[in-house]
């Protein structure tokens, strides 16, 4: 069952962690929102420690809203068959259904009323729609960063799309919170890869405008080449049964291919991150 919901569970785990790492920066004496905005620190430090306090609270609010949300949708998924017994019928059964679960942390997030700490909601969807438009913008290292998060989520991402192509099924006796899920037949692998592949695309388009930017072929063309590895790997990986059943290569040759496009993918992220990121080089 959880893995209808792995994408809405690791968002939350990411709050969780971001709440834990802006306090242990608080706590060295680090700048968050200054380090964000790539300015040097205040000389007032009772503002800087003012202004982390407050992202600090909002963070750790937002994220506690969320999680109770995520919560109760999933107490309702487990539970709620006794609860909702002679009751409405459709209202409940999308409410229990993972794809009604989903909406309704989506509409938390979008939500266009001033309610629930809207600033902090609605600076994620400017982040979020800056990710997707990089090529036409500059990017902003808040930008970046969210574009990580998403490539460290992207087999979360591709939960999604069994949401999109699960159909429900009623039973003659429906009992609520275990229905009965199908594929519809006209899903593929083409959505799931594409859905995969969306982060490392994004952060891709971001490395090229950053190129484009600065004109500076190391470190960002060499990046871009990192996001790109990902791309193989995803091809070969769901798509290989495919190639397979058209008898295009053997599947011990869709194994052996599988193999060297993940070592590649792995070595270069690896290299990268601990040369790269980490400054580890010296």
């Amino acid at each position: 069952m959880l893995v209808f919901y792995r994408m809405p569970i690791l968002c939350t785990s990411m709050g969780w962690l971001w709440v834990g790492n802006m306090l242990f920066c608080s706590r060295c004496g680090i700048g968050v929102c200054s380090l964000f905005k790539l300015t040097p620190p205040t000389v007032d430090k009772a503002v800087e420690s003012a202004e982390d306090l407050g992202a600090l609270q909002t963070a750790l609010r937002t994220t506690a809203a969320f999680t109770a949300a995520l919560a109760a949708v999933l107490f309702l998924r487990t539970w709620g068959d006794p609860l909702v017994s002679g009751s409405a019928r459709p209202f409940y059964q999308a409410l229990l259904h993972p794809f009604g679960a989903h909406a309704v942390l989506l509409g938390l997030l979008f939500c266009p009323a001033k309610v629930g700490y809207p600033e902090a909601r609605w600076r994620i969807c400017k982040i979020l729609l800056r990710t997707i438009a990089a090529p036409t913008r500059h990017v902003a290292f808040e930008d970046i960063i969210f574009a990580d998060c998403l490539t460290s989520m992207a087999r979360g991402l591709s939960a999604l799309e069994v949401l999109f192509c699960l159909s429900h099924v009623p039973q003659a006796e429906p009992t609520y919170g275990k229905h009965v899920m199908v594929l519809h037949p006209h899903c593929s692998s083409m959505l799931l890869a594409v859905m995969m592949a969306a982060p490392y695309w994004w952060r891709l388009q971001q490395c090229l405008r950053r190129y484009a930017d600065t004109q500076d072929a190391f470190p960002h063309l060499a990046n871009a080449l990192k996001y790109c590895t990902a791309f193989p790997l995803i091809i070969v990986d769901r798509f290989g049964t495919i190639f397979v059943g058209n008898k295009l290569m053997t599947q011990s040759e869709q194994q052996r291919l599988w193999f060297a496009c993940n070592l590649l993918n792995g070595t270069y992220c690896f290299v990268w991150d601990v040369t790269m990121d980490w400054g580890l080089s010296a």
